[in-house]
């Protein structure tokens, strides 16, 4: 039978307790908070002679799960900490994964790997695993989460507060994909597609190796696509102006634009020397015929050059679309 030891302690953390967890030996780490200021520690599985440790520090409490001599190595450990909502928590673990619900204040550290998981907090937010996936629900934080190699899952984020700064997300190889979260979002992936739908905020997302697609675009937006297509579905710019930036390299650019849109268009595409087929553009809006700027090596490898710019409006919003061997599509939206 699995053995469960509970360890409790009323330590009143307050708001701004902090709580140091250090997981010396593999174990699932699962994070719980709530309205009362005791904490709870348990610990499920490993040998008998196995505890976790709870002390008191100068500034809140350590929950430390100490690595036996001669004991397995075995992942099947939890470690369960039920405490204060407000708190800082921070993490160190040899390997396992993460789960954290109900938590306010600000949660940070690193894995050496496991999965993250990430419910209803808000806040700030810093960490690292060396691989795993990384799922976030009904969250509202900023600061950065990074995994070496695992997709990333974004859903029903709530707005931050203002001045709170963007979240940012990345991965070393992996697909990212956001439905809904009310904040700014800096995405990247080394390999892997990006997609994004219902975000209201100002959005930054790059691969080095996918697709970048965005549905709907509000706020001030950049994109960059390496052996991949940049697309932009749908564009409705909040108040004030907006700046749309899209680059792809052997991909492509797709963009949809409001046929009343107050805009500067600024288009370039490139033709890498030694490629075949040379890079043309579609618009539904009248742009002028491209100037031809011949080769150069400006950017370290020798291409083919054209640009083409346009102004409608007051030209207000900034529509830029840099193209390297790829064709570029400007659509009027309805």
């Amino acid at each position: 039978m699995t053995q469960t030891r509970l360890r409790q302690e009323d330590l009143a953390l307050g708001p701004d307790g902090v709580l140091e967890i250090d997981l010396q030996r593999g174990a699932t780490l699962r994070l719980v908070g709530g309205d009362g200021e005791s904490l709870q520690a348990f610990l499920k599985g490993g040998e008998p002679n196995l505890d976790l440790e709870i002390s008191t520090t100068s500034d809140g409490a350590r929950v430390r799960l100490p690595s036996v001599a001669g004991s397995s190595t075995s992942s099947g450990l939890i470690v369960e900490i039920r405490g204060p909502r407000h708190l800082l928590a921070k993490i160190r673990s040899t390997g396992g994964d993460l789960s954290a619900v109900g938590l306010e204040g600000r949660l940070e550290g690193t894995l050496g790997a496991g999965k993250v998981s990430l419910h209803n907090l808000s806040g700030s937010v810093d960490l690292r695993t060396g691989a795993g996936a990384v799922e976030l629900e009904g969250c509202s934080l900023a600061g950065r989460i990074e995994t070496q190699a695992g997709r990333i899952r974004v859903r029903e984020g709530r707005p931050s507060a203002p001045g709170s700064g963007e979240l940012r997300l990345s991965s070393g190889a992996g697909n990212i994909d956001v439905a809904g979260t009310g904040q700014g979002l800096n995405l990247n992936t080394a390999c892997g597609n990006i997609r994004v739908t219902g975000i209201p905020g100002p959005l930054q997302a790059a691969t080095g190796g996918g697709d970048v697609v965005v549905d709907e675009v509000h706020a001030s937006t950049g994109l960059s696509a390496a052996r991949g297509r940049a697309e932009v579905k749908r564009v409705d710019p909040a108040a004030g102006t907006m700046k749309l930036e899209m680059d792809s390299v052997n991909g492509g650019i797709d963009v949809s634009l409001p046929g009343d849109l107050e805009m500067k268009i600024d288009v370039r595409l490139s033709k890498t020397q030694g490629r075949w087929l040379r890079p043309k553009i579609r618009s539904d809006f009248d742009l002028p015929e491209a100037q031809e700027k011949g080769w150069t090596d400006q950017e370290g490898t020798p291409r083919d050059y054209r640009r083409m710019t346009a102004v409608f409006g007051d030209g207000k919003h900034q529509i830029k679309l840099r193209a390297v061997d790829g064709n570029v599509r400007i659509r009027r939206s309805k």
